[in-house]
C-alpha cells in the first residue's frame, strides 16, 4: 500500500500534505483493482537500469510528479462513477492492459461525466452491427431513446513521431544551456523546418533568456521550481510538453511545443463505420494533441455517413483553474437520426462537467 512518504517521493516533494488523503485513497483503490506494478507503470517517468544513476538518487525510478498523481486521482474518482453499471467487467479488461489501451482512459472520462449529469448509462453495449459494440450509451431519462457513443483519439503516427522527435531534441538543447538551471523551450506557434533548424541553431549558440524570431522564447528556472504558470502565458492550447536530461550531470529541459495535423475526414469515415445505421448516436473524438480548431473545419458529412447524428471535438487543457476540457459540437443537419433538441441542450452542459479540475483545492 502506498503511504505518505511514497507519495512524497512520487510528487518530488512538491504535493502539499493537506492534498495526500485524498490521493493516498486513489492510489491504493487503484491497487485493490490492478495491482501496484501496473500503478507504478502510469506513475513512472522512466525506470532506470544504471548502478550509479540508481545509487545517486536512491532509487530505480524517476516519478512524473503532480501531474501523474493528479492523473490517477482523476481516474480514481472516474471509476467511482462506474463501478455498478452495466458493462464495467469490460472497461476493466481494458484498463489492465494500460490507461492508452483501446483509447480507455478517454472512454472512463467520457462516460463518467454523463453519470455525473445524472444521465443512465450502459458501458460496451451491442449497437446492432453483430457482435459490434459502441463504447457506451446513455438516456436522460428512463422513457427517452438510447444515444450511443463512439469515443476515440485522433494520434497521427507521422505527427506523433515528428512530435516526439522534435520535442526531445528542443528539452535536451535546452537543457544544456545552463546546467545548473533547468532550461524551458516554447515554441509560440507552428513553424515549418527552415524555422525549426534556425531555432535548433539558435540554441546551439547558448544564448541568454529571451525570444527568437518571434517563434520561440527560451529562459531557465530553478531544478526544484514549476515553470508551468509562466510557459502558459505564452503559448496557445493546444501544446504537447516533453522533457529530457542527464540525471548523472543534473541537467533537465522542457520543450512546449506543437504540431498540426490534417486528417478529419479519415477518421470520420473510419468511425462512422462503427456507429448504429438507426439509432441516435454520438462520435466523440479527442483531438487534445493536434487541437479542435485545426478539425472543426474539416468535418463535413457526405453521404456515406448520413446516420452519424453529430461529432464532438474534444480537447484537454492546463490552467490556474485547473483541468479543462473544451467540446465543439457539430451536428450532423442532414442526419437520419437528428438528435432531439433536449439532447443538443444537454450537450452544452455536458461541456462543462470537466472545467476547473484540479486535485489542489
Amino acid at each position: 500500500m502506498y503511504t505518505n512518504e511514497d507519495l512524497k517521493k512520487i510528487s518530488r516533494d512538491q504535493l502539499a500534505i493537506k492534498y495526500y488523503p485524498r490521493a493516498l485513497v486513489a492510489f491504493n483503490g487503484l491497487i485493490n483493482l490492478f495491482g501496484k506494478r501496473w500503478v507504478e507503470a502510469e506513475c513512472v517517468v522512466q525506470f532506470l537500469k544504471d548502478k550509479e544513476i540508481i545509487q545517486a538518487l536512491g532509487g530505480d525510478r524517476l516519478y512524473g510528479g503532480i501531474v501523474y498523481i493528479e492523473k490517477l486521482v482523476f481516474l480514481w474518482e472516474d471509476i467511482q462513477q462506474l463501478m455498478n453499471l452495466d458493462g464495467f467487467n469490460d472497461i476493466k479488461k481494458k484498463l489492465q492492459g494500460g490507461l492508452r489501451n483501446q483509447n480507455v482512459d478517454f472512454e472512463v472520462s467520457i462516460a463518467s461525466d454523463l453519470v455525473r449529469c445524472n444521465c443512465i448509462v450502459e458501458l460496451e453495449p451491442k449497437n446492432g452491427r453483430g457482435e459490434s459494440k459502441a463504447d457506451c450509451k446513455f438516456k436522460l431519462c428512463a422513457n427517452d431513446p438510447w444515444v450511443y457513443v463512439e469515443i476515440t483519439r485522433k494520434i497521427s503516427a507521422t505527427i506523433q513521431e515528428k512530435l516526439e522527435n522534435r520535442g526531445e531534441d528542443l528539452a535536451n538543447l535546452a537543457s544544456l544551456i545552463d546546467p545548473q538551471r533547468k532550461g524551458i523551450l516554447i515554441l509560440k506557434k507552428h513553424v515549418d523546418d527552415s524555422q525549426y533548424n534556425r531555432i535548433v541553431k539558435w540554441l546551439k549558440s547558448c544564448p541568454s533568456e529571451g525570444e527568437f524570431e518571434d517563434a520561440a522564447i527560451f529562459f531557465t528556472v530553478a531544478h526544484n521550481e514549476d515553470e508551468t504558470q509562466v510557459a502558459l502565458q505564452h503559448v496557445q492550447t493546444p501544446i504537447s510538453v516533453r522533457s529530457s536530461g542527464d540525471v548523472l550531470n543534473g541537467t533537465f529541459g522542457c520543450a512546449y511545443l506543437h504540431i498540426p495535423d490534417y486528417g478529419a475526414k479519415d477518421k470520420l469515415l473510419e468511425k462512422a463505420k462503427q456507429l448504429p445505421k438507426n439509432e441516435l448516436n454520438l462520435l466523440i473524438i479527442d483531438v487534445t494533441v493536434i487541437g479542435s480548431g485545426e478539425w472543426k473545419e474539416q468535418i463535413i458529412f457526405e453521404d456515406a455517413i448520413t446516420h452519424c447524428s453529430a461529432v464532438l471535438l474534444t480537447s484537454d487543457g492546463i490552467s490556474s483553474d485547473g483541468y479543462n476540457r473544451e467540446v465543439i459540437t457539430i451536428l450532423n443537419i442532414n442526419s437520419e437520426n437528428k438528435l432531439p433538441e433536449e439532447i443538443n441542450t444537454f450537450l452544452v452542459e455536458f461541456s462543462k462537467t470537466r472545467k476547473g479540475m484540479q486535485l489542489m483545492h
